[in-house]
């Protein structure tokens, strides 16, 4: 701190750390850094000099609390404080084309996992792209959200950044959410996503050839008991495999943590059983592992999960939860139009309401509420109408049958990208 070459520095972060300050200051106003600049010299003379140094800053950070405002670094030219002039008072502004958001959603996505690339891929074909800059960078923002901010936390955690404030609402897997929610929490599933279909499951080796049931495992951790030892199993889901054990007469058993691959518990020798998640099953089965009757603990799937959000039109909570309303809608509609068709056909009639009533006598046609019919202007004849009907995937066949029975021609289908009922079903699960 003595020398010319570490005054210059601190000098050099002083002011940089004051422009630093102005432009994360978005809309506040900025004070001097005489204090922030002192304390800056202190923590870099601790970390670069010698212990000498750093006690040297520790002085010069209680003598600056008694300097007036006015005076500010040490000079260059020699060891005494000499006065300098003092940095403006200014007001930041944000980048240009930038909007400032005062109360933005907090969206939490998975940062790596199967669930990763599936989220993404969801909420592009919503129409709601997430436009991450660097696969490095962990912020991301939804353009056609612009009150939407967009963060990527590990699978495991997002459920306990939503419980503890970090984050709004986020994308995650059910048996994840299950596993670390709060039960005096008020996080909730919003809306179940129909992609990372998965379930846990438990696992027993091949050798138990008498072992087929939860019940055939609650006999067996008795005569566990019974030999002073504990039946052991293997889990990454310790609170939902227990209640399950529990809930099905297994009462003695002792749980094993374990971050890493729970396939080898048994044969290395550190568990007995084990409870993971399986898509298939394939992974158990090469290694030697089968699942037992009545062991499937839970049936997981992607899930839009949120904290409640206060629906008073006073409350903070009110440009939050148009934002996670907006969000939560657009992947509702787009979820359940996967579920129908758009028919059209062509048809020959007087007028519309004779068409109309023709269709409607046709169940496996009249659409949810009827059809859409309008006149088509042909070159031939008057008389031709386009008849369109939206119908259940399960229908789709039955209703092109019968529209070309009763004379429609030209039949086309299409696929909806959304569909909006009356009333937003999410909406009432955010609130």
């Amino acid at each position: 701190f003595n020398g010319p070459s570490n005054q210059r520095k601190s000098r050099r972060f002083g002011e940089s750390l004051y422009w630093m300050r102005a432009r994360l200051e978005m809309g506040g106003y900025v004070e001097s850094p005489r204090v922030d600049a002192v304390i800056l010299n202190a923590t870099y003379a601790s970390r670069k000099a010698a212990p000498a140094a750093a006690r040297s800053s520790a002085r010069a950070v209680r003598s600056a609390a008694q300097m007036s405002p006015r005076w500010g670094l040490p000079s260059q030219s020699n060891k005494s404080w000499r006065p300098m002039k003092r940095y403006p008072t200014i007001k930041a502004r944000p980048r240009s084309g930038a909007k400032a958001m005062s109360n933005p959603l907090r969206l939490a996505l998975p940062s790596s996992g199967a669930l990763y690339q599936s989220a993404l891929d969801l909420m592009n074909a919503c129409g709601l792209a997430v436009l991450r800059s660097n696969p490095r960078r962990y912020t991301a923002e939804i353009r056609a959200l612009p009150g939407v901010v967009v963060t990527f936390q590990r699978g495991s955690d997002i459920t306990q950044k939503i419980e503890e404030g970090s984050a709004d609402i986020g994308i995650v897997g059910e048996d994840r959410f299950l596993e670390s929610r709060r039960d005096d929490g008020d996080t909730r599933v919003v809306l179940e996503l129909g992609f990372g279909r998965s379930q846990l499951v438990m696992a027993v080796p091949d050798s138990w050839i008498d072992v087929s049931s939860v019940a055939d495992l609650a006999d067996l951790s008795v005569g566990f008991r019974g030999r002073g030892a504990d039946l052991r199993v293997a889990t990454k889901y310790p609170r939902l495999t227990e209640h399950h054990l529990l809930s099905h007469g297994v009462n003695y058993f002792s749980l094993v943590q374990s971050s890493g691959t729970l396939e080898v518990a048994p044969a290395m020798g550190f568990a007995d059983v084990v409870a993971d998640i399986t898509e298939s099953g394939t992974t158990l089965r090469e290694n030697h592992l089968k699942q037992v009757h009545d062991g499937t603990i839970i049936r997981s799937q992607a899930c839009l999960v949120s904290r409640r959000f206060d629906d008073d039109p006073e409350s903070p909570d009110r440009s939050q939860l148009a934002s996670a309303r907006a969000l939560a809608e657009m992947i509702e509609a787009h979820l359940a139009a996967k579920n129908y068709y758009s028919i059209t056909a062509n048809m020959h009639g007087e007028n519309a309401d004779e068409v109309g009533k023709y269709i409607l006598s046709h169940s496996d046609i009249s659409g949810l509420r009827g059809p859409s019919i309008s006149a088509v202007h042909a070159h031939d004849s008057a008389g031709w109408f386009a008849v369109t009907v939206i119908v259940e995937q399960e229908r789709l066949l039955p209703a092109v049958e019968q529209l070309r029975e009763i004379g429609g021609t030209s039949v086309t289908v299409s696929k909806p990208d959304y569909v909006f009922h009356s009333k937003c079903q999410a909406h009432e699960r955010l609130v």
